[in-house]
């Protein structure tokens, strides 16, 4: 069997659809060949059908229920898919339930190219009695002559209803039991069920516009294809994509690390804010190797982007810009990062110092540029507004993260990682914090000039949330000597690889003492939960400057206190006293 989609002004032949062995591929079909798209309605189950494939929509429990080749077992589970959010309150699912003036299921459009259905209604808990201030319009849509159906989501904050943070919102495809194999990448495939935890399945910083589950039996496969993904745009990463005969569409947050320092771990819901997500094109094929049903998927993809936007998109997104630049010179040869970011995109790339830079598919709108050189230099961020006609900023210009300053002790190494502390080698392995216990002594204190980093510090420190290291504040110490009191301030830097802090658990607040003095409570930022997930580039570094009185020291033996005295824990890049830069 071969694929041909049939419409008139896109013709693509997938060449994954290879026939079994011993038969001969049947010529393509022409365009007028191709069944116009039919929808059937079974009580509230609503089916779509091409000919090729059919696709099952319940619209009273909200999912689709059925997906397969016309004729052919369904290649779903008993749960089907469905959406779900994650927010300070928990995990919610999507329903119709919850505000009866508002729901509804229709058809918002019907033609013998494509027929478009779509649900309205909220990720809502009755027995919680909570329901989001978002209204959420899931759509399924099937055109004809197309291997599968496409699916996207608008939400926008409901008029009057309160703020929201939007952890995570996520599509879940649960495939039968037989799609036992995965493909991240032509080269990254096997079976899932050799994985004993769903993130050795991550994605890395790697460009990637399909992922997908095969059957190793019937040489049938399901892919999630990305061509028309818009809600992040730049070399992305996912941490979490398939498991378990899941395919995840992870759309926000949480489990999206795209850009360490570029957003928060959560969404802030308000008056106002609306967002499109997908579409995304989840895709059935027959026959061929892996590596050939992945290249078709991928072509796919590449398809969609060709034709932005479909013409059954109900949502008013503008015509992409493309905005130009360019990164002044720096010592470093290190690549800079440059990230236009809103509260609800992010497009991102990366160039050399001293070369220019490009970033295209951004949508019109207002957006904070920034731009980061590893943990070394950045530049402040700054508000631009890109039109439809694109937009060419000025020169970016980078600070140094740290001013020179004479630096009197250091632990670690700036590097945006914490592999060089104190049980390193485990910091990115899956939940590796909970290793504190047995590999680290409580009762320890730091001492510069004698102990080592390796040694010493380790690279996760517990706060009192952590039960992995029995639910109480660990302060540590940090003893160093001074020939004399200095005429001037110091600078105390503190930089963090990454803090925990999920929809249910807020950032740490992180104490500094000296000398039985508080010279800090700092309330950190959203982390990406690296340690967590340990996904080495999902971390959001922070750098604090603390000011550190000269009265606040002697001379002689000086002790430093540090520890998270509320919430969850930290992991440490670096540490350093210094004298002020001039």
């Amino acid at each position: 069997m071969r694929y041909v989609n049939c419409r008139p002004w896109l013709i693509v032949a997938a060449a994954m659809l290879l026939p079994r062995a011993g038969a001969s591929a049947p010529a393509a079909p022409s365009p007028n060949a191709c069944p116009a798209v039919k929808l059937i309605r079974h009580g509230p189950v609503w089916t779509l059908s091409n000919g090729i494939v059919e696709v099952a929509f319940d619209t009273e429990r909200v999912g689709v229920r059925e997906f397969r080749f016309t004729g052919a077992a369904n290649v779903l589970a008993e749960d089907g898919m469905y959406l779900d959010c994650n927010v300070p309150e928990g995990y919610y699912g999507f329903t119709k339930h919850g505000n009866p003036t508002m729901e509804s299921a229709r058809v918002c459009a019907r033609t013998r190219q494509y027929v478009d259905v779509a649900v309205r209604g909220r990720f809502y808990d009755p027995g919680a009695a909570w329901a989001s201030p978002l209204i959420v319009d899931w759509h399924v849509v099937l055109q004809r002559g197309d291997p599968g159906f496409y699916s996207y989501i608008t939400a926008a904050h409901q008029p009057g209803a309160g703020e929201m943070e939007l952890g995570q919102l996520r599509a879940v495809l649960r495939c039968a039991e037989r799609f036992a194999d995965y493909a991240l990448t032509p080269q990254r495939t096997g079976r899932w069920a050799d994985h004993d935890w769903k993130y050795t399945l991550s994605r890395r910083w790697e460009p990637w516009s399909a992922h997908g589950l095969v059957d190793p039996m019937t040489r049938e496969s399901v892919w999630a294809v990305y061509g028309l993904k818009h809600w992040c745009r730049g070399p992305d990463q996912r941490d979490l994509t398939l498991h378990d005969g899941i395919i995840l569409t992870m759309f926000e947050a949480g489990h999206y690390g795209v850009f360490p320092t570029s957003r928060p771990s959560s969404a802030r819901v308000r008056r106002g804010w609306r967002k499109l997500y997908g579409p995304v094109f989840y895709m059935l094929t027959r026959g061929g190797s892996i590596r050939q049903m992945y290249a078709a998927a991928s072509a796919r993809g590449d398809e969609d982007r060709r034709h932005w936007p479909p013409p059954w998109l109900a949502e008013e997104v503008g015509q992409p810009a493309t905005v130009r630049g360019e990164v002044a010179p720096s010592s470093l040869q290190e690549p800079v990062r440059v990230v236009l970011r809103n509260d609800r995109y992010i497009f991102w790339t990366t160039c050399s110092p001293g070369q220019a830079f490009r970033i295209s598919g951004v949508f019109p709108g207002e957006y904070d540029l920034i731009a980061r050189q590893g943990p070394h230099a950045s530049a402040k961020a700054r508000t631009v507004s890109v039109t439809e006609e694109g937009l060419n900023v000025a020169q970016v210009r980078l600070a140094p993260s740290i001013p020179r300053g004479k630096l009197l002790w250091e632990i670690g190494t700036l590097d945006d990682s914490c592999e060089e502390f104190a049980g390193g080698p485990h910091c990115w392995d899956f939940e590796g914090f909970k290793l504190y216990a047995e590999e680290f002594q409580e009762t320890h204190a730091y001492t510069v000039g004698e102990s080592r980093p390796d040694r010493d510090w380790y690279w996760i420190h517990p706060g009192p949330l952590d039960d992995f290291a029995g639910s109480k504040v660990h302060p540590w110490t940090i003893r160093f000597d001074l020939q004399a009191v200095p005429q001037r301030s110091l600078l105390l830097h503190i930089v963090f690889a990454d803090t925990m802090s999920a929809a249910h658990i807020s950032p740490p607040v992180y104490r500094v003492e000296l000398n039985g003095r508080k010279l800090a409570s700092l309330q950190l930022a959203d982390g990406g939960q690296a340690g967590t997930y340990c996904v080495a580039d999902v971390g959001v570094p922070q750098h604090y400057r603390i000011r550190v009185p000269r009265q606040a020291l002697v001379a002689g033996s000086n002790v430093l206190v540090v520890y998270p005295e509320k919430n969850s824990y930290v992991m440490y890049d670096y540490i350093a006293l210094r004298e002020p830069g001039r």
